[in-house]
């Protein structure tokens, strides 16, 4: 499962301690944008992780257009958390 969405302390946070969890309870690997260390260009990196992951985990806090984009483009299936519990 590739994540790629923004940036802050927060996310880390959920990060850490919602996904990384459950991600590896479904059998996957977590990978996230952020934390990948390669000596190339970031946006290249995070085309191939959107290209060859089976599931993305897009954590959308606010309005951010690059991942809306990036979202646009993959071919992965989504998976978007909700802020507020499903109560219907």
């Amino acid at each position: 499962m590739f994540r790629n969405d923004a940036i802050g302390s927060e996310s880390n946070d959920r990060y850490k301690t919602l996904y990384v969890p459950a991600i590896r309870d479904a059998g996957m690997s977590p990978s996230r944008a952020d934390s990948l260390l390669r000596p190339s260009p970031i946006l290249e990196d995070i085309w191939q992780g959107i290209k060859q992951s089976t599931v993305l985990l897009a954590d959308l806090p606010d309005c951010n257009a690059n991942v809306f984009y990036e979202l646009s483009a993959t071919r992965s299936d989504i998976v978007i958390p909700s802020a507020t519990p499903d109560t219907g």
